[in-house]
């Protein structure tokens, strides 16, 4: 409904009579998605500063800038990660889309908890478009949404915006 609002007022109408009147016009709708529903405390991170994990070779210790001058640590094992990216970062306790281990959608979403990885406290986790329960092919961006966390540098972000948002 986003790119249809660039056309037509629909803020104030429902999903369900949107449907309704598509019908109604002969454009027979079969159900509709409500993308993000199960995705919840996203927002814009910038890493600061990494450092190798010493118990592992492929992870790695992240400070995030996540806005209005919080930092947090998050350990991440994705292959893209490094000192400048701009990506999207669910803190602990909120919720995404997909597993970073299966990319499977889950229905509620996965909540995402505050713990520890091979003994590092870890307070987040930096998100791929898929763990956001996106389509990589749907993005513009496609290069910086094939090797993990999905890349916003470049876009007109800043740490802490609403990266739902910011993704459209």
């Amino acid at each position: 409904r986003k790119w249809l609002s660039d056309f037509v007022d629909v803020a104030d109408i429902s999903n369900k009579d949107y449907c309704d009147t598509m019908t109604y016009t002969g454009s027979k709708v079969e159900g509709f998605e409500v993308l993000g529903d199960d995705i919840d405390n996203v927002v814009v991170g910038k890493i600061t500063k990494i450092t190798k994990h010493e118990n592992s070779d492929h992870l790695q210790i992240c400070m995030l800038d996540v806005g209005e001058g919080s930092d947090i640590q998050i350990v991440t094992g994705a292959p893209n990660a490094r000192e400048g990216l701009i990506c999207p970062v669910v803190v602990a306790g909120g919720k995404v889309a997909a597993s970073a281990h299966d990319n499977e959608e889950h229905k509620d979403g996965i909540k995402i908890t505050a713990g520890k990885l091979r003994g590092v406290d870890s307070q987040g986790m930096c998100c791929s478009i898929d763990e956001l329960g996106q389509n990589p092919a749907l993005f513009a961006r496609k290069h910086e949404t094939e090797d993990g966390l999905y890349e916003m540098n470049g876009m007109d972000v800043k740490p802490g915006d609403d990266a739902l948002e910011a993704l459209g």
